[in-house]
Parts: C-alpha cells; structure tokens; sequence
C-alpha cells in the first residue's frame, strides 16, 4: 500500500497539481479581494474603461483608443466611471430579471452589434491602384451619368375640352412672341399652374411628374437656336391644360470625364471592397452553422 502511494506521489501530474493548488492557495490569502466573488460588485479597471469609452466613441484600433484614455482629464476619468457603473448596473439588473431570454429586441441588438463589429476589418481592404480605378470606372460608366436637365419659364391656359382653349392658346402665343415678353414677365399671362411657373435646371423625371410624359418629351428635345433669342413654343399639352413655353437652357445628359469625377470612383470602390470584406466576415460566422430545414408550410 505504501508502495503504491510512494508511485503516485512520483507521478509528474500530480506533483505538478499539488505545487499549483498550493501556490493558488498562497495567492488567495495573499489577495482575498481578487477572489471574492459577489454579483453587487463592479470591478472597474483601466482595461474595462478602455473597452467602454472604445465602443462609444466607435474607435477599433485598440492602442489608439489606449492612448486617448491615458490623456483623460480626472474629471473625465471619473465621469467615464459612473457611466461604466450606470450601464453595468443596469445590465446585471436586466440579467437578473431574465430580460436577455427570448426577446427579439434583444435578439436584434446582438446580430446589430456582431455586424458593427464586422465593420472592425475594414483596414483589411488593400490600396487601390489606378488600374483597378479605370476598369472600375469602365464597368459602371452607366452609374456616373449626369441627366438632361432643362430651363424654362411657361404660361398656362386650362383645356376645357374644345378646340376654344387651343385658339385661345395660340392666339397668346402671337402675343407673346410679338411683344418679346422675357423669361421673368411670363407671370403676368395665363392662369395660375398646380405646380410652379418657372424651372431652373430641373431633371427630365421632375417635369414629367408635373406634366406628364409628352410635355417632357417635347421641351426636352428642343434645340435652342445659337443666333437668334429663344422664342415662346406651343401650345403643349400636359394633363393639365395647354402650355406656352419659353426654353433659355437645355443640357444634354452626359458622362463626365474621369479626371473630373476620380474621387467618387475611388470612394465607391473603397465602399464596396468594404462591403466585400464584411460579408466574407459574415459568411464566415454563418459557415460554423448548419441550417437544418423543418418548414411543412403547416400541411
């Protein structure tokens, strides 16, 4: 018996546990406070301000957010305590009351929160060169597209059904053009319009919701004449009435060249290598599950 308590004894395993307990016991009565397990006490360190204040003010480099602790003034410092010991309150609080179990809100927060987290790999995206930029920019040429845009000023004669509203129209018309009555006159003829009287550098899908689709289609293939002043047009139809109309600027819908839009290039690859990023983080998380399939569709 003695013998086979002498071989135990020897065993490395159990030195080894012998000499750990005992040092763990050592430690305990050296440092009680660090052992005294107690749900009403919040232990508040550097390490766990740090970790507040960096997801409040969002910054993810973790030596960055060490530094700005460090230049806190004491006021600062103090203040950052209570709202630490505020919100670790009220956590243990909600934990105590099982508030965390089976609430979708709560549910939400944490799926909210793993998906800010994946935000954290962002520094992952590599530099963009200029190559890639150009083959960007020649894929989504498309996207950079800036619209037609148009101004003009009209006047406006409600349509009461017969052709009295359209002679009436054109006999205004002559007036108008007879008496060259400027863009900023057009106010003093016709009746008042549900919309506006005058547009200044308006898209085509603005006038065709305030006109309808032929009025816009009309105006907008009009060529203003280069030699001469732009006269009144009409009458055009819209679902209002008749109008005449008087266009000073018509702007072709365009592509502007790179060198002049290289910055929102850049910006939207960067966002969606960004995005690219996250969703390999994403998916990553999602590969360590399996989704087992039990719908009936309640047949």
């Amino acid at each position: 018996m003695k013998a086979w308590i002498l071989k135990v004894i020897r065993e490395p395993i159990i030195q080894f546990v012998f000499i750990g307990s005992l040092l763990l016991c050592v430690d305990v009565l050296r440092n009680p406070d660090d052992y005294r397990v107690s749900n009403n006490e919040i232990i508040v360190t550097d390490a766990a301000l740090t970790n507040f204040m960096q997801q409040r003010a969002k910054i993810f480099n973790s030596e960055e957010a060490i530094e700005v602790y460090k230049q806190l003034t004491v006021d600062q410092k103090e203040k950052l305590k209570n709202d630490f010991f505020h919100q670790e309150a009220l956590y243990r609080e909600a934990l105590s009351n099982n508030f965390d179990k089976n609430d979708p809100i709560i549910k939400r927060r944490l799926v909210q929160k793993v998906d800010y987290l994946s935000q954290g790999f962002y520094d992952e995206v590599p530099v963009i060169q200029q190559e890639e930029l150009d083959r960007y920019f020649q894929s989504y040429k498309e996207n950079y597209r800036r619209p037609a845009l148009i101004t003009f000023t009209h006047v406006f004669l409600k349509s009461s059904g017969n052709n009295a509203s359209y002679s009436k129209a054109e006999l205004l018309l002559d007036e108008l053009n007879k008496n060259k009555v400027p863009f900023e006159q057009s106010g003093l003829f016709g009746e008042r319009f549900l919309y506006n009287r005058n547009y200044v550098n308006r898209e085509m899908s603005e006038i065709e919701s305030h006109f309808g689709d032929n009025f816009k289609n009309v105006i907008f293939s009009y060529d203003i004449p280069s030699s001469i002043e732009p006269s009144w047009l009409g009458p055009i139809e819209s679902k209002f009435g008749w109008h005449l109309v008087l266009v000073t600027k018509v702007s072709k819908s365009y592509i502007p060249d790179f060198e002049m839009i290289e910055s929102d290039i850049r910006s939207d690859l960067y966002r969606e290598r960004q995005f690219s990023v996250k969703m390999e983080k994403l998916n990553q998380i999602k590969s360590k599950f399996n989704l087992v399939d039990k719908t009936s569709n309640y047949d």
